[in-house]
């Protein structure tokens, strides 16, 4: 009986002694023909020792001793072995003799009994298998080579003839590089090609002809290996495979068959070049550099703009037969190339609006960059440029076919260049305030405008400003304008003093200029524009000198603000001279509540009866606004009966008028100013005190309009009686001393120290 044990065969043999005495010097011949191979034996599942001689051409002896066997005892012999891949017939029966005898002195031995049995195996002939696996050395790079392994081995437990090996190359584009075929590490003949398969074969009178081909024995291996060019294909398909046919020996019937296999496919890791394209620009004629390089520039009408493109290899095989295509949608020309941004040694190109070149091969982890320089023409119209590579291979199979590749690589990029400028990007901000404060102005205001240019190059901007209610252009300052690149630097003004126009300009001769670098505010420049407004109306132009307390109630302070706005528009060109839509902006706001007045909470009734007498006279300035005080005084009016000094603070003679300056008088407080006065002579002995506030121009001149106005006046009677002695009958009586009994005449007068007919306050 053969069965499979662990891939060899195994026959078992039971020797019996069915005799009633024992059995000696047994002797068991397994006659092994030459198509198996003898591994070992086991007796009594015990290995043991055996001879092996030759019994004819096609079989081998296998001789087993054994000393003794009881009665009825069993002998187990178990032979294991292979095939050879000798011979062809395994239905051949097998046979085995069993003697049993005795020895004599001279060790020869006898047989006295013999046992002979044939059986057929029954058995399936063991597999005819080759495995095989293709491999790369190290992984090639796209356009150079690659040594492929093909390793196949005999795996089966048949010997394997006449083998025709074949190497798909498939759809890879790989191509066999001559004399470069080993076996094992020795050279072999080249193969014969067929479209994309290589072929090898055990036929001598073949070209192709490889020795170790005709006969494959069990377990033994071998490696072809290849060299091969690998092209611009290998980006599409990188799938190779093998496969081989034998014929293979003792199949049922004893006929020879073939086999055939093939290796599982492979995808050879080639390495590509890994291509990031990016364009990026900037506005030479702007004064800009390499640093301020963005996707997005801005500019216009005869602008430089250089164009940076870079070109990364993050793959593992450098890039070749590269082809780089630069396109401009419209109105923008090349006319420069360079390796360098200051175009120090430069390629000049005919002023084009596409534009291919060929740059060098670009090395694993490495950036090449070139640089454009353009004219920005005359339409103004937003441009893109799309920069373009392909990569291949110089020496690709296909004539002519230079640069192919373009995806699945990041191979395209495209920057703007915007020339429009546009609305909703041209931002204006306003500030105004009262001049060096933060507060808002009721007076004199600071106006601040600016236009951050966030849009294409805007050119001939023009500001019209429709002033706050109540103000107007402080015309004893210059506006002005300044801006990021120093474009604009003068205003032009015109208008009204209550709208005024200005004109942003480069200079005061570029008004009309056509240049369109003139009077130009570029993409991200900002300019600011300064100039002051002025209260155009007196605000309190009415006082009561009589003693009633100034409200806005009563027509004599003015009246709360109410909210009024700064309207600014703006409008511009593009740099080719069109005008575009205008921006606006307005800023609302309510000026300060301005007020001072005269407290009348301090009576200033006085009587006075003669030269020398003192009074102190008190007047209090309360701010009752919402601001500071700001160009006030107080003037006191003394008349020409008194005399005395000016308190601290004040300026001027008495009698005369006396100034006093309010100072920067917070909101809610007060300021007293007292005057210790004498009366100097019988004359007019009135007190007028009147509180101003001026609006004035920014640099300090008069506008004759007041803010503030508030007086009092004293109420000061000069008065005594006078007794004057006229006539007497005592002669020693004199002036108002009188004797008893005495008769008089006397005079008896009212006297008014000061009597005015008219009161003239001061204006």
């Amino acid at each position: 009986m053969l069965v499979n044990n662990a891939q060899n065969l195994k026959w078992t043999i039971y020797v019996t002694n069915k005799g009633t005495g024992s059995v000696y010097n047994i002797r068991l011949h397994n006659y092994l023909k030459d198509i198996f191979e003898y591994i070992q034996a086991l007796v009594d599942n015990e290995i043991t020792e055996v001879t092996i001689t030759p019994h004819d051409a096609q079989t081998n002896k296998v001789l087993i001793k054994s000393d003794t066997l009881a009665p009825n005892g069993v002998w187990q012999v178990d032979f294991v072995v292979n095939t050879t891949g000798v011979g062809c017939d395994l239905l051949d029966t097998n046979a085995i003799d069993v003697t049993s005898g005795w020895i004599d002195d001279d060790l020869t031995y006898h047989q006295c009994e013999q046992e002979h049995a044939e059986n057929a195996p029954v058995f399936s002939m063991p597999p005819s298998l080759i495995w095989m696996a293709d491999s790369v050395v190290s992984p090639p790079g796209m356009c150079g080579s690659a040594t492929l392994h093909l390793e196949m081995a005999n795996t089966g437990m048949t010997h394997n003839y006449n083998m025709t090996l074949v190497q798909h190359l498939n759809e890879t584009g790989f191509t066999y590089i001559p004399d470069t075929a080993t076996l094992d590490g020795f050279s072999i003949n080249n193969p014969e090609i067929s479209g994309t398969d290589l072929i090898w074969s055990f036929d001598a009178n073949q070209s192709n002809y490889v020795e170790d081909l005709i006969d494959l024995e069990i377990g033994q291996r071998h490696t072809l290996s290849i060299e091969v060019n690998v092209p611009e294909a290998s980006f599409i398909n990188r799938m190779v495979s093998a496969s081989i046919s034998w014929q293979k020996p003792c199949e049922k019937g004893g006929t020879i068959t073939s086999g055939s296999s093939s290796g599982a496919g492979y995808a050879v890791p080639v390495q590509f070049p890994e291509i990031d394209v990016r364009v990026f620009g900037w506005n030479h004629t702007a004064g800009q550099t390499e640093s301020n390089a963005s996707a997005t520039i801005y500019g216009g009408a005869q602008d430089t703009v250089i164009w940076k493109v870079n070109i990364a290899n993050s793959g593992g095989a450098p890039a070749r037969a590269m082809i780089l295509s630069d396109v401009l949608s419209a109105d923008v020309l090349f006319n420069a190339v360079s390796a360098d941004p200051d175009f120090s040694s430069s390629q000049t190109i005919d002023n084009q609006q596409s534009v291919t070149l060929y740059p060098d091969d670009i090395p694993v982890d490495t950036t090449q960059t070139l640089y454009f320089r353009s004219i920005v023409q005359e339409e103004c119209k937003d441009i893109i440029h799309t920069a373009t590579t392909e990569w291949g291979c110089p020496n690709d199979p296909n004539p002519g076919d230079k640069g192919g590749i373009t995806s699945p690589n990041d191979n395209t990029d495209t920057a703007n260049l915007i020339s429009l400028p546009s609305i909703a990007q041209i931002n204006i901000q306003q500030r105004i305030v009262t001049p060096d404060t933060d507060e808002y102005p009721t007076l004199n205001g600071k106006v601040t405008i600016t236009i951050d240019n966030n849009g294409g190059s805007a050119r001939n901007l023009v500001i019209t400003d429709q002033l706050p209610d109540g103000f107007i252009l402080d015309t004893t300052t210059t506006p002005s304008v300044n801006s990021d690149l120093g474009n604009l630097v003068h205003i032009d003004v015109s208008g009204t003093n209550s709208q005024p126009v200005f004109s942003l300009l480069t200079d005061a001769s570029t008004k009309n200029s056509t240049d369109p670098h003139d009077n130009i505010l570029r993409h991200n420049e900002k300019a600011t524009v300064e100039f002051y407004i002025i209260r155009q109306t007196s605000l309190d132009t009415m006082f009561d000198p009589d003693v009633r307390q100034e409200k806005n109630n009563n027509n004599l302070d003015p009246d709360s603000f109410d909210e009024v706005s700064n309207q600014v528009t703006v409008t511009f060109e593009n740099s080719c001279g069109v005008q575009q839509p205008s921006a606006s902006h307005s800023l609302s706001f309510v000026p300060p509540d301005l007020d001072l007045d005269i407290d009348v909470g301090n009576p200033l009734n006085r009587m006075v009866n003669a030269v020398g007498d003192t009074e102190n006279f008190k007047f209090t300035v309360v701010n009752r606004g919402d601001s500071v005080a700001t160009n006030a005084f107080i003037s006191v009016l003394i008349a020409e009966g008194w005399t005395g000094s000016a308190p601290n603070g004040c300026t001027g003679n008495i009698p005369g008028t006396v100034i006093c300056d309010v100072g920067a008088l917070q909101s809610g407080k007060s300021l007293r100013k007292t005057f210790t006065l004498e009366v100097a002579q019988e004359a007019d002995v009135s007190i007028y005190a009147t509180v101003i506030g001026d609006i004035l121009y920014s640099d300090h001149t008069a506008t004759g309009l007041t803010w503030a106005k508030d007086s009092i006046r004293t109420r000061v009677i000069g008065f005594r009686i006078e007794r004057t002695l006229l006539q007497t009958t005592e002669a020693a009586s004199q002036n108002n001393y009188l004797l008893i009994g005495e008769d008089a005449v006397l005079q008896i007068s009212a006297i008014f120290l000061a009597w005015k007919m008219a009161i003239l306050l001061p204006t």
